[in-house]
């Protein structure tokens, strides 16, 4: 958690164009992000989704033992099949 502060006199406000009062301290909630884990992949196999005509589904080798992740994204109106063959990418 994060300890905010209200902004006090002459501070920006919040959306509602409120100022603070200074007194009363509010815990935010952050979302874990040190859980999230990222790893880059190399794109081994592309192939259109069967379904939707703008997705690819690829095979990403991230070195888990299971071998390369099936994975669909939204970028066939961008690249070709042959464009991702090869690339590197992020893999949360």
């Amino acid at each position: 958690k994060i300890e905010k502060k209200d902004a006090g006199k002459g501070g920006r406000g919040n959306r509602r164009g409120e100022r603070g009062g200074g007194k009363n301290n509010q815990a935010v909630d952050v979302p874990p992000f040190n859980q999230i884990e990222l790893r880059v992949g190399k794109i081994v196999e592309v192939w259109p989704h069967p379904d939707a005509d703008k997705l690819f589904c690829e095979k990403i080798d991230v070195g888990d033992e299971e071998g390369p992740r099936t994975i669909v994204s939204g970028l066939r109106d961008f690249y070709t099949q042959e464009e991702l063959v090869g690339k590197r990418v992020v893999v949360v």
